[in-house]
């Protein structure tokens, strides 16, 4: 259903010079984009950003995405277009199919397409300014309250923040629904009134629809207070961090892919989870749940250093290996004590983990004489193999132990055989008889994950 708005005897409480007068734009910005949805919040955003194109010296179109969950969708878009061009506005329709899986919630699934469909339309130093006001702030902080979220979840949304390769901007946190409405009135807007705005199944209409307006009647001011109080968990969540990098600097290794278990030890059971938070964070993986970080906090930190536990989540694996814990994307399967290729050693080579590749040189690597002709095959470790170093023959079992290879890696290392002779252990050793010499042509072999493998865990 499309809404007009007509007279109203309210006084507008909003104003274009007011709104963006108080928003910086962030330097280096060369386009904005409107978030417009055609619904009531989004249409006075653009109507506003209209009224004052002039005042930023930036390319300014619109950005409309299609869900593909109302049979109404289609009519939606074209009102949008039609609305765009009015006010002589680009318009950028996307179109994407944002039904949920079994199980997963719908309106989770949703926001997450469609911001991941923006983000794709996005270049670099753009701007997304979304409509989001303080009543969206009141019932984000009060789903995250029953969610059991602490401060950085019930801060719920920040006037700005980055975006992928660019940032998100919410000039309208400063207004309430009703004083949106009111200036779509006096305005004549039309907006969608989108019918799923009703269902009470979605969580964040339950609260809109039954139990805000009963909050509402008791305590007027709700949304503002509630506004506020979000305020005050964003300052305490900077705060944690802030103790959360001063804590870093004490437990990290190798930059800060590492940090130590002896010195996560040395703190107290709440600033090593709030390190913990904030380092994972860092890292770019999505955060643990309570019950994930006890897991870490009593099983990782206090296992034996020998005993490399893991702890997974979505799309995290977290182990500990001697003093240090580190955390991956999920590994793949690790090949076959069996698997073989036959490596045209002039190409890369695709392994299971990473590529192999290898670069002609001079005194670096393998003697290019010894490939010449013979058959070079890449191996992964069956438990029996020893390589020739220091006038003996050496276990690859110690040389890992020696050097400090986490056990998750081992079954992942590349094996470099000519004919049925271990020659390299990538990245970690040549057999002598095989190294080159100062003055000798060579192969110079390097694996993609060599750093990841074997940085850091010799400490």
């Amino acid at each position: 259903m499309i809404t007009a708005g007509g007279p109203t005897d309210l006084s507008a409480s909003i104003s274009a010079d007011h709104v963006f007068s108080s928003i910086a734009i962030p330097g280096g910005a060369k386009r904005l984009l409107a978030g417009y949805s055609g619904g009531l919040d989004s249409h006075v955003l653009l109507h506003l950003l209209s009224q004052c194109r002039d005042r930023f010296s930036l390319k300014i179109a619109a950005i409309h995405v299609n869900h593909g969950l109302s049979i109404n969708a289609g009519m939606w878009s074209e009102h949008c277009r039609s609305v765009c061009e009015a006010l002589e506005m680009e318009f950028i329709p996307v179109e994407l199919d944002a039904r949920a899986p079994k199980g997963e919630s719908q309106e989770a699934w949703a926001r997450d397409k469609r911001y991941a469909a923006i983000l794709r339309h996005m270049q670099d130093d753009d701007v997304l300014l979304t409509a989001h006001h303080k009543d969206d702030v009141a019932e984000t902080l009060l789903i995250q309250l029953f969610r059991g979220a602490g401060p950085a979840g019930l801060a719920s949304m920040p006037e700005q923040a980055r975006l992928g390769r660019g940032w998100h901007l919410r000039p309208l946190l400063g207004y309430t629904r009703g004083e949106l409405k009111v200036y779509a009135e006096q305005h004549g807007l039309g907006w969608i009134e989108d019918d799923s705005n009703t269902d009470l199944k979605y969580d964040r209409n339950f609260l809109r629809n039954t139990i805000l307006p009963q909050l509402k009647q008791r305590w007027p001011g709700l949304s503002a207070t509630l506004s506020r109080a979000a305020g005050h968990q964003a300052a305490a969540s900077l705060l944690l961090d802030e103790l959360a990098r001063i804590d870093m600097a004490e437990c990290a290794r190798d930059a800060t892919r590492l940090l130590s278990v002896k010195s996560l030890m040395a703190l107290s059971r709440d600033r090593a989870a709030n390190t913990f938070r904030y380092w994972i964070k860092t890292r770019g993986f999505a955060t643990p749940t309570d019950k994930q970080l006890t897991q870490v906090l009593d099983d990782v930190l206090k296992s034996r250093p020998d005993a490399e536990p893991c702890v997974t989540w979505n799309g995290a694996e977290l182990r500990r290996y001697r003093d240090v814990v580190f955390i991956t994307a999920p590994l793949p399967q690790p090949p076959v004590h069996h698997a073989q290729i036959n490596w045209d050693i002039q190409n890369g080579c695709k392994l299971p983990l990473g590529e192999l590749r290898a670069s002609p040189g001079r005194g670096k690597g393998i003697k290019a004489g010894k490939c010449a002709g013979n058959r070079v095959m890449v191996k992964f470790r069956s438990g029996s193999e020893v390589i020739r170093k220091g006038g003996h023959h050496q276990q690859l079992r110690k040389l890992f132990q020696e050097q400090g290879v986490p056990v998750c890696y081992r079954d992942f290392v590349p094996l470099v055989f000519i004919e049925d002779r271990l020659v390299a252990v990538t990245g970690l050793c040549i057999d002598e008889d095989y190294s080159a010499g100062p003055d000798d042509v060579s192969w110079e072999i390097s694996w993609s994950e060599s750093g990841q493998v074997y940085s850091g865990f010799t400490g």
